[in-house]
């Protein structure tokens, strides 16, 4: 019973948790929006035990993000700000998998109402994905994960920036 009881837990808590679907000001954010640069921060020592490759993360995201039509550079005052967080779930010493947080922003460069000179940078879109990975399939599964938060950027943004054909 405790190992059914064990497996129903973990069964529930792999579902994914999403956020909501993009407001309209956060797409209407995107309007215009010629070139951005992409950041990928980890957030903690978890994420390097779990060997996820952020490098090849970067180059996959970037790729899409061109084939899409959005020009990626080196240095841009505006960016998609990509941070993982994951944490181990262990049981003594051997380890079952590793909870996952992803979460993608753009940030772009915004004024103040109130002082119209001064200028900022903010979070204009955001969206953001947990999920459970087992141990072995972490790199396969944290890139999917992290597909989707791509892919869900790149639909707001050719709705925002539709091509005239």
């Amino acid at each position: 019973m405790k190992k059914i009881t064990v497996s129903l837990f973990i069964l529930v808590i792999s579902l994914p948790i999403s956020s909501f679907a993009a407001t309209t000001s956060e797409i209407q954010s995107l309007r215009g929006l010629k070139k951005i640069s992409v950041v990928i921060e980890q957030r903690d020592p978890d994420t390097k035990d779990a060997s996820i490759e952020l490098d090849r993360i970067r180059t996959i995201t970037e790729l899409k993000l061109r084939l899409a039509g959005i020009e990626v550079v080196e240095f841009a005052p505006e960016y998609l700000y990509l941070t993982a967080a994951c944490a181990r779930i262990e049981v003594g010493d051997k380890i079952l998998g590793y909870a996952v947080h992803s979460s993608l922003d753009l940030v772009q460069r915004t004024p103040l109402l109130r002082d119209m000179g001064n200028i900022v940078f903010s979070r204009t879109w955001h969206t953001h994905k947990t999920n459970i990975i087992p141990g072995t399939h972490i790199n396969t599964k944290y890139k999917s994960s992290l597909d989707g938060l791509v892919d869900k950027f790149i639909n707001d943004y050719l709705s925002a920036n539709p091509k005239i054909r």
